[in-house]
């Protein structure tokens, strides 16, 4: 017969309680696991570079990094605003040893008690300098995250695209494997009806060889780019099928308009000129430093039996006997002349980078077009022309591998040309960040310069 197990309602409450708890517990655990996870992609990812972008701002070590410093500048903002603390004392005086303190409860001793409170008043606008240092860093911060993101854009831009090169180098290496052995396959059927020679047939077998050579290269290289992207991106590094499948960008007919962009609202020049100001306004304050604080103080006197309630009030001074301050000015000048000279570096080197950027583009769209739209065709066509001879027995077999190999290199030609002009259309798009704010470039959609645009275009 089976057995009843009988509770008393006050321990079937509890229990009822106790496994409540641990399956509340329980989902929490597993929602937090979920929720650390829904934004990794999984192991076999296809990623555009847009996709890529929008993991970049949530995963970037680099990112994280600039927020926790504008975090920490914020905090500084809070404690510039913050007055300084009274001071509260007890002090017991006027103790003879010789008479004694006298009998009765302690209220009643002889002895003079003295409660005071001390108040600093800070003079000379000491705060409104402290402040103004705080929010001039807090904008220096703001800045450096922006910027720091636009670095890291770029950063991305590129091993997204040096991926991609590394896939299609991978993929035309793998074609290349294919075509020697088949053509070794044919060569061997040749070689049994005496229709070629056993050296043409070792050269194919050598060509073969390097084929397969060139493969594993270039399944290393893709390897290594895989693991460079997840690292931008903060994934796993096994990411074996990490893909890049956005297509190559294209140069636009014309690119002869040049930009001219503010320089005062790129990121990197918006953190300089808040850094200048963050040491004008430290040196404000240590200027301020020679306007004297005063300290208000008042106190409650108890001293028995005759004042056994008294009050009384003073001010307090500091006297420049030693320190003038003097060293704190001269060090906030020199910090002031090194914040100017830092902007001007800041400023003459975003000059540079727009001007190099903009050639650089100029230069990676004409070797684009010459490598895509001359001699990738030219290549093809001479590769078809040594193939069609080569079978008709019209040309030698040197005659064809070295069609192939020209059509072998010219390939890699292209893909480094599309790969070059992505990059330096990204490094373009970089350089004319113009607005910290916004995250903002001045390209249109088509890759053109635009001026003093806001729009993020799509392409880079």
């Amino acid at each position: 017969m089976p057995r009843v197990l009988y509770l008393s309602p006050q321990t079937f409450l509890l229990m009822t309680c106790f496994f409540l708890q641990r399956s509340v517990v329980a989902f929490l655990l597993l929602s937090s696991v979920g929720i650390a996870h829904c934004d990794v992609p999984s192991a076999h990812t296809a990623l555009t570079l847009a996709d890529a972008q929008r993991l970049l701002e949530s995963r970037n070590i680099d990112l994280r990094l600039a927020q926790k410093a504008l975090g920490t500048a914020a905090a500084d903002v809070i404690t510039a605003h913050e007055r300084p603390n009274a001071t509260a004392s007890l002090n017991s005086a006027s103790i003879n040893p010789s008479t004694g303190i006298g009998s009765g409860s302690p209220w009643h001793k002889r002895a003079d008690s003295i409660f005071r409170i001390d108040q600093p008043f800070e003079r000379g606008g000491k705060s409104k300098h402290r402040v103004a240092a705080a929010n001039a860093a807090l904008d220096a911060a703001q800045a450096d995250l922006f910027d720091s993101e636009r670095q890291q854009r770029l950063v991305l831009a590129q091993v997204y695209y040096d991926l991609k090169r590394k896939q299609d180098r991978f993929a035309i290496a793998e074609e290349i494997v294919a075509l020697e052995q088949k053509s070794r396959g044919a060569a061997d059927l040749r070689l049994r009806y005496g229709d070629i020679a056993r050296l043409d047939v070792a050269r194919l077998q050598i060509e073969a060889t390097q084929a397969e050579n060139s493969l594993t290269n270039a399944s290393a290289d893709l390897r290594a780019a895989r693991i460079a992207l997840a690292a931008v991106l903060d994934l796993a590094p096994n990411t074996e099928q990490l893909r890049a499948i956005d297509e190559w960008p294209e140069p636009p007919a014309k690119t002869d308009i040049e930009p001219t962009p503010d320089l005062r609202h790129r990121p990197d020049m918006l953190a300089a000129a808040a850094r200048v100001h963050q040491a004008e306004a430290v040196l404000a304050l240590a200027q301020a430093q020679r306007k004297r604080d005063v300290t208000v103080g008042v106190q409650f006197e108890h001293y028995p039996p005759d004042a056994s309630r008294t009050f009384g009030f003073g001010i307090s001074v500091p006297l420049f006997t030693g320190n003038n301050y003097s060293g704190e000015i001269a060090r906030a000048n020199a910090d002031l002349d090194s914040a100017t000279t830092q902007r001007d570096k800041v400023r003459i080197a975003a000059e540079s980078e727009i001007a190099q950027a903009i050639s650089d583009r100029q230069s990676a769209a004409e070797k684009y077009r010459r490598c895509n739209d001359q001699l990738l065709v030219q290549a093809h066509a001479a590769a078809q022309m040594a193939e069609t001879a080569y079978a008709q027995g019209a040309s030698s077999l040197t005659d064809l591998l070295d069609a192939r190999r020209t059509l072998r290199n010219t390939e890699n030609d292209a893909i480094d040309a599309r790969a070059d002009y992505a990059n330096a259309a990204a490094e373009l798009r970089a350089a004319l960040t113009t607005s910290a704010g916004d995250r903002t470039a001045d390209l249109n959609e088509s890759g053109q310069p635009k001026i003093h645009s806001i729009e993020l275009p799509d392409l880079p």
